[in-house]
């Protein structure tokens, strides 16, 4: 697909869709997100820890870290979705025990 500056193309279910592409904000919060998961797990070899790197978890509610709202929407099996907003904190716990993340940390931009 052509390259169109400031968008990214994906084909979604056989249509081509525009989203505007991540910019700088969308960087700072993956980056202190993912390291700071990344400085939890790997000591104690839990898993990986990945960014941009496309999986589907699910197709009928949005998944991502949300900036505008500075709200957090938690996804565990089995379980109803949660919102955290920037005063709460985010926890790892059953998958990984002691990672805290408070919100307030992670929306400082």
């Amino acid at each position: 697909m052509p390259e169109e500056d400031g968008y990214r193309l994906e084909l979604v279910r056989g249509q081509v869709v525009r989203e505007s592409a991540p910019g700088r904000r969308h960087g700072m919060l993956s980056v202190i997100l993912a390291s700071t998961l990344h400085q939890s797990a790997a000591p104690r070899s839990l898993g990986d820890v990945l960014v941009n790197t496309g999986f589907v978890l699910s197709r009928t509610e949005h998944t991502v870290v949300n900036p505008r709202r500075r709200q957090v929407t938690v996804h565990e099996p089995g379980r109803q979705a949660t919102s955290l907003q920037v005063s709460d904190v985010l926890t790892g716990d059953p998958v990984l025990p002691g990672f805290r993340l408070p919100l307030a940390q992670l929306f400082v931009t």
